[in-house]
């Protein structure tokens, strides 16, 4: 996004110009352009070459024996050439299951989270990295990864 561009998005949320003028500014497609779309086509801007954040992998872990959930781990690589210091949001199949803290250029990061029963399809299930757009990114299409959803009775014995 470029200065005229941003400027477009301010005069848009001013009313001074109609949405047609910059619809890009309009990041969650509302018909309005509000202060934290104007901030992310802000930082957009200046980060051109910047963050763009990738799910890497999810590997089913082993069960820690006895009664307890199954757990995953998920790793996210950051392939662009900035760094971001954003918690970074993830969700497995529509449920969100945390976040990580940063990550540099060309860096990746793991974490072991309880893997969230539910919204699997045909036995895959998906990982999506920054659900809501928190986080500006060179390419917002790369954000989702299917993976097969782990055996629902390997790790979930009823306990009592």
């Amino acid at each position: 996004m470029t200065i005229d561009e941003i400027l477009k998005t301010i005069g848009v949320s001013l009313g001074d110009l109609d949405l047609s003028a910059c619809v890009a500014g309009d990041r969650n497609g509302d018909g309005v352009i509000t202060i934290d779309e104007i901030i992310a086509a802000t930082y957009a801007a200046l980060n051109a070459c910047g963050v763009d954040l990738v799910p890497a992998r999810v590997r089913e872990l082993p069960c820690p024996g006895g009664c307890g959930p199954q757990r995953i781990e998920v790793c996210i690589d950051n392939i662009g050439p900035l760094g971001t210091n954003a918690a970074i949001a993830f969700a497995v199949s529509s449920q969100s299951v945390g976040e990580i803290r940063g990550l540099g250029a060309g860096a990746e990061a793991c974490v072991d989270v309880v893997y969230p029963r539910g919204g699997e399809s045909d036995g895959q299930a998906t990982l999506t990295i920054d659900p809501d757009n928190q986080i500006p990114e060179i390419n917002e299409d790369n954000n989702v990864l299917s993976f097969p959803a782990p055996n629902p009775t390997a790790c979930d014995p009823i306990c009592s």
